[in-house]
């Protein structure tokens, strides 16, 4: 295995370029606290720009937001939770990950804090033909827990995500965090021109 090269190959397949327009159907579960909000929309993404055309992109608004630096909520076409130009592979080896035997690529982050929207440090691949399966990231200050996931579908020959996975929860002095973000894509169909 070799990590550095592993991940060109499945970054290639992240970071192709995609048809002018991309619509799928999201498909959202926000929660924080006591708040719980669920929808289901379908969207179109120009992907020129990164504007949402069509439909509405999953709200992050129900009292928790990420830092994109964008004002784009959580599309995941044009703004995906995972950068792969914001990582860099440090190594890599076979480890089980939900029953299948994968390639797991341990990440650096290479991007400042303000530009990589999470924090993720493993790239999980097939192993044969580097095809991205999820990227993973999690965190523990003994407080307070975090767990991300980015699954990947394969849609001709790129990678789009098909998942995103955030858990936040801990307890300390004076607070409780329990925070919850699901969201799925799915129906991936891309045109070359407007809806």
């Amino acid at each position: 295995m070799d990590a550095a090269a592993d991940y060109a190959v499945a970054k290639a397949m992240l970071t192709r370029p995609l048809p002018a327009y991309v619509s799928y159907t999201a498909h959202s579960r926000v929660k924080f606290d006591a708040i719980d909000h669920s929808e289901t929309d379908a969207v179109v993404v120009r992907t020129s720009d990164g504007v949402v055309v069509k439909g509405k992109v999953p709200s992050t608004s129900q009292g928790f937001h990420f830092n994109t630096g964008e004002d784009n909520g959580m599309e995941p076409v044009a703004h995906p939770a995972f950068k792969p130009s914001c990582y860099q592979a440090v190594s890599a080896k076979l480890r089980d990950y939900e029953g299948r035997n994968l390639e797991a690529i341990t990440l650096r982050e290479t991007c400042s804090r303000s530009e990589s929207d999470k924090d993720f440090d493993t790239l999980y691949v097939d192993p044969d033909t580097h095809e991205p399966v999820v990227a993973t990231g999690s965190g523990d200050d003994e407080h307070v827990l975090v767990r991300l996931n980015q699954e990947f579908t394969k849609v001709g020959n790129r990678a789009l995500p098909s998942t995103f996975y955030v858990r936040v929860h801990g307890s300390g002095f004076m607070f409780w965090l329990d925070v919850l973000v699901d969201q799925r894509y799915t129906d991936y169909r891309f045109s070359s021109t407007p809806p």
